[in-house]
């Protein structure tokens, strides 16, 4: 069999070109045409596949839904560690500031203990300079 002249199909429209094609194939004898082109169109679903589509949607939906669920809930959880923090951090500060003034009651203190006591030596007022 020879191959068909394609030209006289590049002017044909899609139901044109199905039946160029059918007669093509009838001709050929290779294929029944009848059950070729009995097949469901790939743009129209079975029964079946609807319910799995809309099966599939569903638990498209569902998991969406949970995802944003599971988002918020770590959002939430986010949001008060970070005021749990903030709190600390407040507190630490605080702490830290009173500890500082407290070390420098203390050396005010054993800097003054240092000038009027005479058995201090020299080194230890050096040191207390330091700090």
């Amino acid at each position: 069999m020879s191959l068909p002249n394609l030209e006289e199909f590049s002017t044909s429209s899609g139901d044109e070109l199905r039946i160029d094609v059918k007669s093509l194939h009838q001709r050929a004898g290779r294929y029944d045409t009848e059950e070729l082109w009995r097949k469901t169109p790939e743009y129209e679903l079975t029964e079946d596949d609807k319910q799995r589509a809309e099966q599939r949607k569903e638990n498209n939906k569902l998991a969406a839904k949970k995802s944003r669920l599971k988002k918020k809930s770590q959002l939430n959880s986010l949001e008060r560690r970070a005021e749990e923090l903030k709190s600390q951090r407040v507190h630490l500060l605080r702490e830290r500031q009173r500890l500082n003034q407290e070390r420098e009651k203390l050396k005010q203190l054993l800097l003054h203990h240092a000038t009027t006591c005479p058995g201090v030596s020299d080194c230890l007022k050096r040191k207390l300079d330091i700090y």
